[in-house]
C-alpha cells in the first residue's frame, strides 16, 4: 500500500514538473548560422517539452516567417532537433550603405555590404527592415511588381534583368532597349507586350529604343531621347 502511495506521489510530482518551466526545452539542435540559431533558439525555449507537439511547434516556428520546416523530433533530455528548408535570396534592394535581401515574397531575409543575392534593383526608398519580416518600403506596390518582372523575366533568359525605378516608372535595360513600365499596373500583359516588341526589334536590327509599356493597352515605340 505504501508503494502504490510513493507511486501516486512520484506520478504527481512528475505531471506537476511537466508543467512548470523547468519542462521546456533547452536546447536546440539546428544546422544554420549564429542569427538563425540564436532566434530559433528564443523560440523554442519557451515550448513546454512535453505538452507542445512537434507539429504545433513547427506552427510556431513558422509563424517566423524566416523559417520553413523541413523535419521536427524531440529527443530526450529535452531537445529538440530542426532541419530547416533554406529560403533562397532572390533581390538585393540597395538601402543607405547596406543591401536589404529579400525572397520572391518580400520577406527580409538578410542585410548585407554587397548585392547577395542573384539579382538587384534600385531607386526604391525602405523604410523598415526587419529580419524575418515584410520589407516596407515606400514604393512597396512598386517594389512588388518589379521583382514579379525580375521572376518572369528569369523564366524566359539568364541575362540580368536590370530593373529600376526611376522618376516613378519602374524602367528595364535590356542592352540598349529600355522597357518603361510605368507603375506597372498589369505586369503580365505589359511584359508580354514588350516581349513582343523587343523580339520584333531584334529581328529588325534595332539596338537601342524605348518600348512604352505604361498603358497596358496602347503600347508603343519611342527613340531614346540623347
Amino acid at each position: 500500500m505504501n508503494k502504490i502511495k510513493y507511486l501516486l506521489v512520484l506520478v504527481a510530482l512528475l505531471l506537476f514538473f511537466s508543467f512548470t518551466p523547468f519542462a521546456n526545452v533547452k536546447t536546440v539542435q539546428i544546422n544554420g548560422d549564429v542569427d538563425t540559431t540564436h532566434r530559433l533558439n528564443k523560440i523554442l525555449c519557451k515550448q513546454n517539452f512535453f505538452w507542445t507537439s512537434a507539429e504545433e511547434m513547427t506552427k510556431i516556428i513558422e509563424n517566423d516567417k524566416l523559417f520553413v520546416v523541413n523535419k521536427l523530433s524531440k529527443r530526450f533530455p529535452l531537445t529538440v532537433v530542426v532541419e530547416l528548408k533554406q529560403k533562397m535570396p532572390f533581390v538585393a534592394i540597395k538601402s543607405g550603405a547596406y543591401y536589404v535581401i529579400i525572397d520572391t515574397s518580400g520577406v527580409v531575409l538578410a542585410f548585407s555590404e554587397t548585392p547577395d543575392a542573384p539579382h538587384v534593383i534600385s531607386g526604391f526608398t525602405v523604410t523598415a527592415a526587419v529580419l524575418g519580416e515584410q520589407l516596407v518600403a515606400k514604393e512597396m506596390v512598386l517594389i512588388e511588381r518589379a521583382v514579379k518582372i525580375v521572376n518572369m523575366y528569369k523564366c524566359h533568359t539568364d541575362a540580368e534583368p536590370k530593373v529600376a525605378l526611376v522618376d516613378g516608372d519602374i524602367i528595364q535595360d535590356m542592352d540598349g532597349i529600355i522597357v518603361n513600365y510605368g507603375i506597372a499596373s498589369d505586369v503580365e500583359l505589359q511584359f508580354n507586350n514588350a516581349a513582343a516588341i523587343y523580339k520584333h526589334l531584334q529581328e529588325n536590327g534595332a539596338t537601342s529604343g524605348i518600348i512604352n509599356v505604361s498603358d497596358p493597352e496602347k503600347p508603343y515605340v519611342e527613340p531614346i531621347k540623347r
